[in-house]
């Protein structure tokens, strides 16, 4: 007599359940919408003291100092050739739209 009760809460929850899903799925895009006009503050690597450098997400006190012993860069491709040597290619690429040459 007892599993009856606890089945049609069951029940009623897994009927409930889709009701709730649409309400999640229209909130959710309003992050990345948010995200994508934040401006990114650029740092010039040609020109950027070590500390301004760390600033750049997953650039630390090493990967700051290499980019220093590789300047001038000229172009993206001499940075990711000289950095690539010690960042994985995917880390490198979260870099690049943090930097500028200019």
């Amino acid at each position: 007599m007892k599993s009856v009760p606890v089945r049609l809460l069951l029940a009623a929850a897994l009927f409930a359940a889709p009701a709730l899903t649409p309400a999640l799925a229209q909130s959710s895009p309003a992050k990345p919408a948010a995200m994508s006009t934040m401006k990114v503050k650029k740092v010039n690597i040609n020109t950027a003291t070590l500390a301004q450098l760390q600033t750049i997400p997953g650039v630390g006190p090493k990967i700051a100092a290499e980019i220093v012993d590789y300047r001038p860069y000229n172009n993206l491709a001499k940075f990711r050739k000289e950095i690539g040597k010690y960042v994985k290619s995917a880390q490198l690429e979260k870099m690049v739209p943090y930097i500028t040459l200019k």
